[in-house]
């Protein structure tokens, strides 16, 4: 993590509200952030989030350590997460003294819930993509101070619209004292399947067989639809009678 001078482009209006609210998502190499961490590739296509975070009236749950409990029982790979000289993600958040490495020793509160966003976009990549190795870093602004610019290592950029709005909703939940749903896993699962697979189109009944029965297999169909993940095909003939999807279109 570290803070730096705001000013490198203008940025659109917060487009949701919420304890943290989106303000830009854009997609490059961003040269001038890879010095910022040493697992970061040179030349990787990365993503740049741009988000306000408001802790205060209705986030009576906003300490990021209160919230890895919950984070971990839906991406129990959370916890083989490193970062701030090598620490594994608890010491990073339990305990401030134990990150030297880290531009922001000084435990704080809304710095640490940005970053924990970063943790959780790089997870949901992973669990998507399988990617190898994914790396960030969390920047807050001088000006306005709960600014803050996430750039994380993207696989593809459906992926990474996928990640970071599955990561937007499920951390403003837990910030409002939501408790987290189980369903984010189930569409991390099956978006892994459809995007991984050999057959890329998708229907209710394969989403069921591919979750195992779940019952929320169909909730988490129509959840990536709704996100722009998969697209429903128009066919002129369809005997069955089911909605078959296929990944959808990269957004603008």
């Amino acid at each position: 993590m570290s803070r730096r001078q705001a000013g490198w482009e203008d940025e659109e209006p917060a487009v949701d509200a919420g304890p943290m609210a989106l303000i830009g998502l854009t997609f490059g190499t961003f040269p001038e952030v890879t010095a910022l961490n040493k697992r970061f590739v040179p030349g990787q296509r990365r993503l740049k989030l741009t988000l306000d975070v408001h802790l205060g009236a209705g986030t009576a749950h906003a300490s990021p350590s209160s919230l890895i409990e919950g984070l971990e029982r839906i991406c129990p790979s959370l916890s083989r997460h490193v970062c701030c000289g090598d620490n594994r993600i608890q010491e990073t958040f339990f305990d401030a003294g134990r990150r030297p490495s880290c531009a922001m020793r000084e435990v704080d509160d809304t710095v640490d819930t940005a970053h924990l966003l970063e943790h959780l976009i790089i997870d949901f990549q992973h669990g998507i993509a399988d990617m190898r190795v994914c790396s960030g870093v969390t920047c807050g602004y001088r000006a306005p101070e709960h600014r803050y610019d996430l750039f994380v290592e993207s696989p593809d950029e459906r992926v990474s619209r996928l990640g970071v709005a599955l990561a937007m909703d499920l951390m403003n939940g837990l910030l409002r004292g939501v408790p987290a749903d189980p369903l984010y896993a189930k569409i991390v699962r099956l978006a892994r399947h459809v995007y991984r697979g050999p057959d890329r189109t998708v229907t209710p009944r394969s989403t069921s067989s591919a979750l195992e029965g779940d019952r929320q297999s169909l909730s988490a169909l129509l959840s990536l639809a709704e996100l722009g993940f998969l697209r429903e095909i128009e066919a002129s003939m369809n005997f069955s009678g089911m909605p078959i999807f296929s990944v959808g279109d990269i957004g603008p």
